[in-house]
């Protein structure tokens, strides 16, 4: 349906960037109100049937008001819907910090067959 189409998003300006900029220059900020907010924009995707996919600090961004709005949806995942944001529509690998282990797992495995050092890590791995 949008083949050769380029689709992007317009968000409004931050002006005090992301949580974590906006952390280290506010460190008296209620950090419990942020992550309630923080949740809430998640609740509000999944309820809509949207996954973000890459939650962290840096895809945050704080409004002038101190409200904290997810951002960077390149990994996000609509479902019962004809547009779909994933790992396959792109060629970036997400944040591996934050990476879920069964994603992370399944790479190790897959490399484990071409390489002893690497599958020696793999075990190490799965056995904890």
């Amino acid at each position: 349906m949008f083949k050769g189409i380029s689709l992007g998003m317009v968000s409004q300006w931050m002006e005090n960037g992301t949580l974590v900029e906006y952390l280290r220059k506010n460190p008296w900020v209620d950090r419990y109100r942020m992550s309630i907010q923080v949740a809430s924009g998640l609740a509000y995707m999944h309820n809509g049937q949207a996954v973000h996919g890459d939650l962290k600090a840096l895809n945050v961004l704080v409004s002038s008001e101190g409200v904290a709005k997810l951002t960077d949806f390149d990994f996000s995942i609509m479902s019962e819907v004809s547009l779909v944001f994933s790992e396959s529509s792109n060629n970036r690998a997400g944040s591996t910090r934050w990476a879920v282990c069964q994603n992370l797992c399944s790479i190790l495995e897959f490399l484990s067959d071409s390489s002893l050092g690497t599958r020696a890590i793999f075990r190490n791995i799965r056995e904890k």
